[in-house]
């Protein structure tokens, strides 16, 4: 039992725990190495993503940078992404995912997420400078 809203996070990480201490096959923890990759990079991928959800019609993912980290901000949280691959980042205390995609030109027009809320597709609105709160 928790108290917190949040204690689902809690008790997802006990049974990792447990399942990984006892060799159990159900609740592994997931092993993720973090690429390196050039941090300029991340200019691209800045900005408000807009998904409609069934269950939240409007759900909008900010991407942001703050020093050399880039976050994801959606329903009151914010979270560091970690590189995975060029386009690829996770969420480590989650195993959240967002998966950066291209046009032809090479333009980030949208993101292919697994997060709180379920997998999904989100497009590119706009940049943060033209992104509302959230």
């Amino acid at each position: 039992m928790t108290n917190s809203d949040n204690g689902q996070f809690v008790i997802d990480e006990i049974y990792r725990s447990i399942s990984a201490e006892y060799g159990w096959p159900d609740h592994k923890p997931q092993v993720k190495e973090m690429a390196r990759i050039d941090k300029e990079i991340y200019n691209k991928y800045i900005g408000m993503y807009h998904s409609k959800q069934e269950i939240r019609p409007d759900f909008y993912i900010k991407i942001e940078q703050v020093n050399s980290i880039l976050y994801a901000s959606f329903m009151g949280g914010r979270y560091d992404l970690i590189p995975e691959s060029e386009q690829k980042f996770f969420v480590a205390d989650h195993g959240w995912e967002i998966e950066f995609l291209k046009d032809e030109t090479g333009k980030v027009e949208s993101i292919r997420y697994s997060i709180m809320v379920g997998p999904g597709t989100a497009q590119r609105t706009s940049s943060i400078k033209q992104a509302k709160n959230i």
